[in-house]
């Protein structure tokens, strides 16, 4: 098979890399789908690359795939941007992350890796006045940060964020791996579902796969949080609500059904149901619904871990 003569140099400018660093950061671990992301990246702004190295593991993947792809930038007369980290210790994968790279300058020297050392680690992840004071007290290298969230709204006035993870391609599974356990999210397709007491207050959200049977109204469900184990609780619910509205089957046509989708109608759909969470005579408080039983979402109606005499919350 033949080989480029430039891509032969690059390999072996990466593996002259990987012997000058720690064990744990070698090209053994990295992710082959983001390499390729960061490749369709570079080529479509190959003059303003700058990767996003969090998605699977800073150190192990991030970093090694964005040498890769930043080094064959350099190749062909372009200087990547940097790096950002939205995720983890900020502090900490900063200093590890210009380690490497002015390890990668030094080794390879200004000709292949002219730069590296100077490049930009953009840090993000809701950065406010708090976490740059600490960041400063701990140290670290970066050269830039991020700030959304905490520049257009307050503590009082929150924002809420929303972000579309992939769980599933062609039936199979697909899960996000973070460092940050919020992050992690729940594979497959799922449904939503919201159970209420006789009352009409409503007391879990839940999700299930698409292929398992909705709960049924009078019947007992056993509900888990996804990550904390000792979170669970048996409810018997005396209405469900199916959260799941289609607004678009996915055609070309982009067909809606029948679904208002204006800013002012999604407002008023998005007061009117924290409205209806709230309830005067709710016992619970809106901030406790939230913490202690929205977030169990995946129900479990018959498994052997989950005995019923392990279960301290009854509804």
């Amino acid at each position: 098979m033949f080989v480029h003569p430039q891509v032969k140099e690059q390999a072996e400018s990466l593996l002259k890399v990987a012997d000058v660093l720690p064990g744990s950061l070698r090209w053994t671990d990295t992710n082959r789908s983001e390499l390729a992301a960061f490749a369709s990246y570079a080529l479509a702004f190959p003059a303003s690359f700058l990767a996003l190295v969090d998605t699977y593991d800073v150190l192990k993947s991030g970093i090694p795939n964005f040498l890769a792809v930043a080094l064959a930038l350099q190749i062909c007369g372009y200087r990547p941007l940097g790096i950002r980290i939205d995720s983890g210790d900020l502090s900490y994968l900063s200093l590890q992350a210009r380690e490497i790279l002015t390890t990668v300058e030094a080794v390879l020297g200004a000709e292949r890796a002219r730069g590296f050392g100077n490049l930009s680690i953009t840090a993000s992840n809701d950065i406010n006045e708090e976490v740059l004071h600490s960041l400063n007290q701990h140290g670290h290298s970066i050269t830039s940060f991020g700030i959304g969230t905490h520049l257009v709204t307050c503590l009082r006035q929150p924002a809420l964020g929303c972000v579309y993870k992939l769980v599933e391609i062609d039936g199979t599974p697909r899960i996000k791996l973070s460092e940050d356990v919020q992050k992690i999210t729940i594979p497959g397709r799922k449904e939503a579902y919201r159970l209420y007491l006789k009352n009409g207050e409503p007391v879990v959200d839940v999700m299930l796969q698409v292929e398992e049977r909705p709960p049924k109204q009078g019947e007992r469900i056993l509900c888990r949080h996804p990550f904390i184990s000792s979170k669970r609780a048996y409810v018997q619910p005396a209405f469900v609500e199916r959260l799941h509205k289609l607004v678009w089957d996915g055609s070309a046509r982009g067909v809606c059904m029948n679904a208002d989708l204006g800013l002012m109608a999604s407002r008023l759909r998005c007061i009117l149901t924290i409205k209806s969470l709230v309830g005067t005579r709710s016992h619970v408080s809106l901030s406790a619904l939230f913490n202690s039983h929205v977030l169990a979402v995946r129900i479990l109606f018959s498994h052997s871990s989950f005995r019923a005499d392990r279960v301290d919350h009854k509804y």
